[in-house]
Order: C-alpha cells, then structure tokens, then sequence
C-alpha cells in the first residue's frame, strides 16, 4: 500500500469518526470534547506533512525559515518520499550534509524499495557537491546494473563520468537514452559536454544549435557549453550573448560553476583590451572551462587567436538575409507561375444559375443566416499554447 493510499484512509476514517461521534448517547459537551480530541490526535499523526507544507510555502518566498520547518518534517517521521524532496531542496540550496543523512536514513529504514533506489540517487547528488565523486559513481551504476534506471540517474551518472573525463562511457549512457527517446535538456547538454572534451566541435555545433535556438534550456551549463563551441569557431560575440545568457539561469549548490564565474568570463571577453587573452585561454582550457573551473589567464598572449572579424560576421548576416529572402521570393513565384487562377468567364450555365439564386433569395431570413451555437463552438480554432515542455527540475 503506498503513502497515498495510506492518507486516504487515515482521512476517511477520521471522518467516519467524527461523525459517530454525533450518534452517541451522551451530552453535547461531552461530544464536542470527543471530537476536539480526534481533531488534535488527526493533527498529532499529520503533524510531518503540516511542517513540510508550511516549509515549502516559505521556501517559495525564500524564507530562510523553511529549513527549521523541514527539519521538524523529518523528526516527526515525514513520509519516504516527501523527505526524498526535502534532502534534495538541502543538497540544492542549503545544508548538503543533511541531506546526505536524510538519504541514509531512507536506504538503512527501507532497504532495496522504490523510495531507497530514489534515495540513492538523491544521496550521489549530495556526494558530488562535496566532491565525493567516485563513491556517487559507484552509487548509481550499481543501480544501473541491477535494473533500475531513470532519467535523473541517467543524467547524473554521465554528468559524474564527464567530470572524471570518462567521455566514453558517459556517450554510452547518452546513446542508451537517444535510442530510448528519452534525451532531455540536460542529457544533450552532457552530449555537447562530451563532443567538447574529445574536440569534436564541428559535431558540437548542431547541439548548439538545438539547445540554443530550440531548447532554450533553464540552467546555466548548457550556455557555457554552447559558449566554448563559439570561442572555438572564432565567434566571440556569440559566446559573450551565450554567457549572458547563462547568468540569468538559476543556480544552485550541485551545479558545475557559479555566476560570478560567468559573469568574469563574459567581462573578459567583452573588455577588447583582453578579448584576445580570454578567449585563447578559454580555447585552450576546454576541460577545466566545461567543469566551470578557474584556469590561469596571461594577459600577455592571445595574439594568435583566431577571431571572425566584425565585418565578416555581418557579411554572414547579409548572406543568411539573401538566402531568406531568395526562398521566399522562390515560394512566391512557384505560387504565381501554378496554374490555379479562377476561370472569370461567364457562360450561358452561370447566368441560368445566378436567375435561379436570385428568384430563391427573398425566401432566405436573417435567422437562416445565424450560427448555431454548437456550431459556433466548433469555429473556434483556438489553441492552448504549450509553454510547459521542460521539466520541472524545482523542488516544489
């Protein structure tokens, strides 16, 4: 029986006896004692999921003191899988210590069950924040090899391999989800991870160009990626836009850099007093630059880097602009050029079946000519627009 199941019925037999309570054979006062007394006891036994309710409305408005709330959770036993939630809100954006032991606790309390296997998982992202990473690896692929995977454990282990430099087992990964349909957002930001560390940037820039201009993903190490593939092309405008890009991303404790990392980067670039300097050291620090690392930067060189001048970048501009507007004056001509013109003509059958409408016209009222409202409804071509595509990678 799952937690769900158990909350109904302990709900509908809290009911059940609050209302018997009104069938007993005793004075009022005493059945309003009884039923305060269900009513605090109800409380008592929901006391964990009241606390992680209240911690997560306060971590909505990022009030610090939702910790203290979800700390109170977890003392008064709060449900498996609402704690799983809470040690990865503290593994994100708090006390990655504690979400580590919350995650122990699960696996120690419920060895080898659906909410263990889910713990672990949670317990290699804490494990990697603080640099653990061989244990977290260790974590997930025996679970991988016992059978059990899913989209967060496929995207953390090859995030985990990529740190260590195992690119190719994390492509193995990576490929396993390609040909399941199952490459998300940050699945195919591992994928560029990949492509970049092997040196495979022509490969790369598809990827980009997905992730970039389709994807739009929320979080920063996609942009950064993107960012090193433009720096190599020689287009240090593009990957200033892209760096942009990524500090307005969110940001959180297991993420692979910080936004001030981003932020020195895009000033380096932009300033053209080191342009040259910053990107010749980003181009050579591909791994360190990809883990967001920091990695020495000598002012003094970068003379040799080779950079897409200003007007060549616009003359692309004006080349895709031509080949856009080619196609579309293409599109135009095949349309003029098809034979699909109406004949205007008028035959001698056209003027005998325009008598007959005219005759038949005064018989037409102005209620023959209004829409049903059924079939109104069914003119309404309006559509939901599916801005909800990504996952939601939010705590709550």
């Amino acid at each position: 029986m799952n937690q769900n199941s158990k909350n109904k019925i302990l709900l509908y037999a809290f009911l059940a006896a609050i209302v018997a309570v009104f069938f007993i054979p005793v004075p009022i006062w005493a059945k309003a004692a009884i039923s305060l007394t269900l009513v605090l006891v109800f409380v008592y036994l929901r006391r964990s999921f009241m606390f992680f309710v209240m911690g997560a409305k306060k971590m909505e408005k990022k009030d610090q003191r939702c910790w203290d709330l979800f700390k109170k959770a977890i003392k008064a036993n709060l449900p498996a899988t609402q704690a799983i939630y809470v040690a990865t809100a503290f593994i994100k954006q708090g006390d990655p210590d504690y979400g580590i032991q919350v995650c122990r606790d699960i696996i120690a309390r419920k060895p080898g069950s659906e909410d263990a296997k889910s713990a672990t998982v949670t317990l290699s992202m804490g494990l990697w924040v603080k640099n653990e990473i061989d244990e977290a690896i260790s974590l997930l692929s025996d679970l991988k090899n016992n059978g059990y995977s899913n989209k967060t454990l496929d995207i953390n282990l090859s995030t985990y391999l990529l740190e260590k430099g195992d690119t190719a087992e994390a492509l193995r990964i990576i490929k396993e989800s390609e040909d399941a349909g199952t490459i998300s957002h940050g699945m195919l930001d591992n994928k560029l991870w990949a492509f970049i560390l092997k040196g495979r940037f022509d490969d790369a820039l598809p990827i980009v160009s997905e992730l970039m201009e389709e994807r739009k993903p929320k979080f920063p190490e996609a942009y950064l990626h993107s960012a090193q593939v433009m720096i190599h092309q020689g287009r240090v405008d593009k990957a200033i836009e892209y760096l942009d890009d990524a500090i307005g991303q969110r940001f959180s404790l297991n993420g692979t850099m910080g936004q001030a990392y981003l932020e020195r980067l895009s000033s380096g670039l932009s300033d053209k007093a080191t342009r040259k300097a910053y990107a010749a050291a980003m181009n050579h620090n591909t791994a360190l630059l990809a883990r967001g690392k920091d990695f020495d930067i000598d002012l003094n060189e970068g003379a040799d880097y080779d950079e897409v001048s200003e007007s060549q970048i616009l003359k692309e501009k004006r080349v895709k602009k031509q080949e856009s507007n080619a196609k579309l004056n293409h599109s135009i001509s095949d349309d003029l050029d098809n034979d699909r013109e109406p004949n205007t003509d008028l035959t001698e059958d056209d003027i005998d079946c325009y008598s007959d409408v005219e005759d038949d016209s005064d018989d037409i009222s102005d209620e023959s000519l209004a829409i049903d409202p059924e079939d109104e409804k069914a003119l309404n071509t309006d559509v939901l627009e599916e801005d909800e595509r990504e996952p939601n990678t939010d705590v709550f």
